[in-house]
């Protein structure tokens, strides 16, 4: 009896030894998905397991250089020194597309199509491209990145504005006009309009007045109007016989002419014709824009003149015809 409970005894343990040996030659396989190449194979050799990187492939769910397969599968146990087959993800190539001239809401949209994202934004100014447009990019259109990349975009500011400068206005009153105009021209400012009126305190052709005060600092190229003198009115001292008997006088005239459409401003002029039929003396001198006109088109003109006095109407320059001055 004892020889047989001793040789069941030894049958138990070697079984046991055996069971406990083999248990102890065996690991359970860890996950690796989704790691890096390098961070696979170094959790791999931790367990005493090798790495065997079996191929590359293109993957839309895992970044190039991760981990997208691995066989046998994890928590699968196997035994000491076994090899996990590694398939990498290659990510998937796009070809990036042209941004310029987008808004950054566009670009992101596009963008998005192709499984790319917007990254940096930084701004510039552009003296071609409309402000919040892209200007540029990088990558460079048509250039393959891998899907998920970010792009980085500049957006236009516009155009660079000059710092303004302030120039001080000059004293013209008592200048020609000619005179004042260069003067103007000199130190930075435009000349607007020019009216002329009778003066009994400054000769004919010289400023009476200006609409901006000498000394006043203002923005270069800032636009300023004249008053000429167009010396004594001559019927202030006596009235002279017209050929019907009827002695001159000043009147205000008022004209209404036709302007081209086509033109968003123009420059009026009215000149009084001496015996000749040459213009002479001028009486209008002013700008207008086309928001001027009325719905018909015309425009009207209001100055002062003698009755009789033939006139005749410019517009840029360009003779309209010639009129008479009636009561």
């Amino acid at each position: 009896m004892w020889p047989f409970i001793l040789l069941l005894i030894a049958v138990l343990a070697g079984g046991f030894y055996y069971v406990k040996s083999s248990n102890s030659n065996m690991v359970q396989v860890p996950t690796v998905l989704n790691l890096s190449e390098e961070e696979a194979v170094k959790i791999l050799e931790e367990k005493n397991l090798k790495a065997n990187i079996s191929r590359y492939a293109q993957s839309n769910n895992y970044e190039a250089g991760k981990v997208m397969e691995q066989d046998p599968t994890p928590k699968t146990k196997v035994r000491k020194n076994s090899t996990v087959n590694l398939v990498v993800s290659q990510g998937r190539e796009v070809k990036v597309p042209d941004l310029s001239g987008l808004t950054l809401e566009q670009a992101e949209e596009k963008l998005k199509e192709l499984d790319l994202e917007l990254g940096k934004t930084s701004t510039d100014f552009s003296e071609s491209v409309k402000k919040d447009k892209i200007i540029d990019q990088d990558p460079r259109k048509n250039e393959k990145v891998q899907a998920g990349s970010e792009i980085d975009v500049t957006v236009s500011l516009g155009k660079e504005e000059d710092d303004v400068k302030n120039v001080k206005v000059p004293n013209f009153v008592g200048n020609y006009e000619e005179d004042a105009i260069s003067l103007a021209n000199d130190n930075g400012l435009t000349v607007g309009n020019i009216t002329y009126k009778y003066s009994d305190k400054y000769e004919k052709g010289v400023v009476i007045s200006q609409s901006i005060a000498a000394k006043t600092q203002v923005a270069e190229h800032s636009s300023i109007d004249f008053v000429v003198s167009r010396g004594k009115n001559p019927n202030d001292s006596s009235d002279e016989d017209t050929d019907d008997g009827n002695k001159s006088q000043q009147v205000n005239v008022k004209f209404t002419i036709s302007v081209p459409t086509d033109k968003d401003s123009f420059n009026v002029k009215v000149y009084k014709l001496g015996d000749n039929n040459k213009n002479s003396d001028l009486l209008y001198n002013q700008n207008h824009t086309k928001d001027e006109l009325d719905s018909n088109g015309n425009l009207n003109l209001d100055f002062k003149s003698a009755v009789g006095t033939k006139v005749n109407i410019l517009i840029d320059d360009k003779s309209q015809g010639v009129y008479e001055v009636n009561r």
